[in-house]
């Protein structure tokens, strides 16, 4: 993100991987999609990943 001029704590971040870790910590704010551990650690906010429960 940094290559890409993005400065750090002026995104939002949403992921649902181990490999996403990085990006959350550097984010204003993150959402985990799923149930990922590593994740819903760092994250500012976790969602479901079933399809059912988007509205």
């Amino acid at each position: 993100m940094q290559k890409l001029g993005i400065v750090a704590g002026s995104y939002t971040a949403f992921g649902n991987d181990a490999n996403d870790i990085s990006m959350f910590q550097h984010a204003r704010s993150s959402v985990c999609v799923g149930e990922h551990a590593a994740l819903q650690n760092v994250a500012t906010e976790c969602v479901s990943s079933d399809e059912a429960a988007v509205r």
